[in-house]
């Protein structure tokens, strides 16, 4: 989020909501900002963050020990994953400043279609995958892809729901142990409390009252001050709530934007303090998040530890350039192309990499490349099946078809 108003803009500014001319509004301001930076070129860069990932949890198809091997005992899938945080801080940011300021319903209601719906649906074809494996045989699925009540309907609705806190059903029935058909959800998680922490931020900042005692900026300095201390009382005090781990990342991607914007003291001071506890806790994580103790500083002091680290820092700032390239009418159709393909490959090739492990015996990098071209092959499919007539109201809801 920009956060640049001015003081008399944000005491006025209401939370209005209305389709028709919040619509009209965001329109013309976009058409004021066509031929200088309205398009970003990160599509592709999704793509590769999204491949990387796939390429992780596929290294097992090409080596009998994966772990033996540099590139993918490195963990490419955890930096693919973290600098997607960065990344989604920086997009929000753009999104809220061009698209929803003003209107904190419209921008979570466009979340929740980007990424409800085709969640919903990749449980859909995992749970077909498991149950066609399961009808092989119980031999046929290893253990660890294995539960006896994986196929329940109450494990279904837990997996339906499990996204959104307040309604997860596992709250009801008291399931604490379930199987989890699309295993990676928990990044999409994280994203979401991140939508919900950035909803509530605009919901206050949008009230007249606080535009006569702060401006929006010094409010999300404050509260962004309080995330990252709550982050640091989580990693190194005491246990709070899980996603406070992941804090660092999105206040990164926000603050690049904000240099993006205004590249003043606040901002570097911000980015000074955050990228440093950012990868701390990246150290940490990547080694299993352990304390801060001698096996940590020689772990983190390897050539695979310092490589992570370095390639976690490329992709980070990678971003902010990224920010600034000019693309024609042809990059742009291949960047919103690959682009598109980046969330339904993160969240399908669970049911492929299943498949996989179920059924593949021998290992070799053609076992790996059939998996990724595969599950490739089922994200595009779940594109246009999910995702494109979706698109039109997403486009309806934001104001402008990007």
């Amino acid at each position: 989020m920009a956060l640049s108003r001015s003081p008399a803009a944000e005491g006025s500014g209401q939370v209005t909501d209305r389709p028709g001319s919040a619509s009209a509004q965001v329109a013309d301001r976009i058409k004021g900002e066509q031929g200088r930076d309205a398009y970003k070129v990160f599509g592709i860069y999704r793509f590769v963050l999204a491949l990387l990932v796939v390429l992780s949890h596929t290294w097992e198809f090409a080596f009998e020990a994966p772990e033996r091997h540099f590139l993918s005992s490195i963990g490419i899938g955890n930096i693919g994953v973290m600098t997607f945080f960065i990344l989604s801080g920086f997009i929000i940011s753009e999104a809220i400043d061009r698209f929803y300021w003003g209107r904190p319903y419209s921008f979570l209601g466009n979340r929740f279609l980007r990424l409800i719906p085709p969640f919903w649906a990749a449980i859909g074809v995992s749970v077909i995958v498991h149950a066609a494996l399961i009808n092989l045989g119980a031999h046929a699925l290893p253990a660890a892809y294995f539960r006896a009540d994986m196929l329940s309907v109450e494990t279904i609705l837990v997996n339906l729901t499990e996204l959104i806190p307040i309604l997860n059903v596992n709250n009801l029935i008291g399931l604490k142990e379930y199987y989890h058909f699309v295993s990676y959800a928990w990044a999409v998680f994280i994203e979401i409390m991140f939508y919900l922490s950035v909803f509530a931020i605009c919901l206050v900042s949008w009230q007249r009252f606080i535009g006569r005692y702060a401006s929006v900026g010094v409010l999300f300095y404050c509260m962004g001050g309080g995330m990252l201390l709550a982050h640091l009382c989580h990693e190194y005090v005491h246990k709070l709530y899980r996603p406070l781990a992941f804090v660092p990342y999105f206040l990164l991607g926000v603050l690049l934007y904000r240099l993006r914007k205004r590249a003043g003291a606040v901002e570097w001071t911000g980015v000074v303090v955050v990228v440093p506890v950012m990868l701390l806790h990246f150290s940490r994580y990547i080694q299993g998040e352990v304390p801060l103790d001698h096996a940590w500083v020689a772990n983190l002091m390897t050539v695979r530890g310092l490589t992570a680290l370095a390639l976690l820092v490329m992709a980070a700032v990678l971003i902010y350039p990224l920010s600034y390239a000019g693309a024609g009418v042809r990059l742009k159709n291949a960047d919103r192309w690959f682009g598109d393909l980046s969330y339904p490959l993160y969240l399908n090739h669970y049911a492929i990499v299943v498949g996989f492990a179920t059924l593949l015996e021998a290992k070799g990098a053609r076992y790996q490349l059939a998996a990724i071209l595969l599950s490739l092959a089922l994200a595009y499919g779940m594109n246009v099946v999910v995702e494109v007539p979706l698109r039109r109201i997403r486009n309806s809801i934001r104001g402008v078809a990007l």
